[in-house]
């Protein structure tokens, strides 16, 4: 896994691609909306690549639902973890506050937008998400990754990266969402 080191913490470089578990079980790949929705409805662990093509896999990454972020059987490589609200805090604080961190981390080229440096080597690029129901969301125009943190029963906490904005902020959205992870080395 290509790594970039930001202020005292060793990121991932690239959005999570791993269709297994740790243990070696397949994490089921949604191959289109219905198959999506049906598998946040059960709170089953569940990937896609985005708009359900294997092609943008190796440019986007997959997008997982936060079952699978929690599920026991653990999707963060060995030596690595998804990383924490608090630990994407410490991050967004490094890299000049949550008005000026999305900036820092935006791969330049990628986004529709030339307010990106990539200061940060942390070289995001906008992978958009899936709603609940497994629709595309705001393509080309965000970055939205998993934090480990739940917020409520249905929720849990992502960063949020857009386009036309230097901000990076912390959110919340139900668990059935598909977004990108990045990984921090423990």
């Amino acid at each position: 896994m290509k790594e970039v080191k930001i202020g005292n913490q060793i990121w991932s470089k690239e959005n999570l691609n791993e269709i297994t578990f740790l243990n070696g079980d397949k994490i089921t790949l949604a191959k289109n909306c219905e198959e999506w929705e049906k598998l946040g409805e059960e709170m089953k662990p569940a990937c896609a690549y985005l708009a359900y093509d294997e092609k943008n896999g190796k440019k986007f990454g997959l997008l997982y639902n936060f079952y699978a972020v929690t599920d026991k059987r653990g999707l963060a490589p060995e030596g690595w973890a998804i990383p924490t609200c608090e630990e994407y805090e410490i991050l967004i604080k490094e890299l000049g506050g949550e008005k000026k961190a999305g900036k820092a981390m935006k791969m330049k080229k990628k986004w529709e937008d030339d307010d990106c440096s990539d200061s940060s080597g942390f070289s995001a690029v906008p992978s958009c998400f899936h709603d609940q129901f497994g629709f595309e969301q705001n393509i080309t125009m965000t970055s939205c990754f998993w934090t480990s943190s739940k917020e409520k029963k249905n929720d849990a906490d992502y960063l949020m990266i857009s386009c036309y904005s230097p901000e990076a902020i912390i959110r919340v959205r139900d668990k059935s969402a598909g977004f990108s992870i990045r990984c921090l080395k423990k």
